[in-house]
């Protein structure tokens, strides 16, 4: 199993437990401590400590250098925390404030801007890959294989994962928008949700200059 996978699902299951009660969180979201909570009971109070024993445990036995873990209940946040170091050599603590890379996430927006597109009448689910992606030399494959990972093997019989097939949805993105694929994340998630400590890349910050136009400087800065 994937040890970053085990990992969500473990802090999952241990979470599922805690928000079974209710707790009230009033305070910053960078606020960590037992005593951000409104009135927690005893118990609640325990199993959240031992929550926090876990995940620490757990981080240490997948040696994950640093992470930060949430809670969140019917939209709202109750309880956030940074785990080990953002900075190993330094010994620089994570925080709730420390910039992770999203790695695989993506794949989550890019298959929404698929999807959003198709709602709009404005692409074809079955369109074949092949016009716009090279790497595909016949019409067997189409987009909507690539967003179910069924594009293996014969096209549709059954899911083998496969992630960097998804990058190959980037330029059936940019052909049907005419924007590039960082653009639409911005436009589409950053700005919407307020993810202002967010970037599409993680050269951004140092490629400056090559963002600017599509970006904006105010994103930069």
């Amino acid at each position: 199993m994937n040890s970053t996978f085990f990992a969500v699902f473990a802090i999952g299951l241990s979470a599922a437990k805690i928000v079974k009660a209710p707790i009230v969180y009033d305070g910053d979201h960078r606020s960590h401590s037992l005593s951000s909570f409104k009135g927690p009971s005893i118990s609640q109070g325990l199993q959240l400590e031992m929550f926090e024993t876990d995940v620490e445990k757990l981080r240490q036995r997948l040696k994950i250098p640093g992470m930060a873990v949430a809670i969140v209940k019917d939209q709202k946040l109750l309880w956030a925390k940074g785990f080990g170091y953002s900075d190993l050599e330094r010994k620089i603590p994570a925080t709730t404030d420390t910039l992770f890379h999203l790695a695989s996430v993506t794949k989550t927006f890019a298959s929404m801007l698929v999807m959003q597109l198709f709602e709009q009448g404005q692409l074809d689910l079955d369109e074949p890959i092949s016009r716009y992606a090279k790497t595909f030399k016949d019409d067997a494959v189409k987009i909507r294989h690539i967003i179910t990972h069924t594009s293996q093997g014969t096209p549709g019989e059954r899911f083998t994962y496969n992630g960097n097939l998804y990058g190959n949805l980037t330029p059936v993105l940019e052909k049907k928008t005419g924007k590039k694929f960082s653009e639409l994340v911005v436009e589409k998630f950053f700005e919407p949700f307020g993810m202002t400590a967010s970037v599409p890349y993680h050269n951004v910050v140092i490629d400056s200059d090559k963002w600017t136009a599509s970006l904006g400087q105010d994103k930069l800065d």
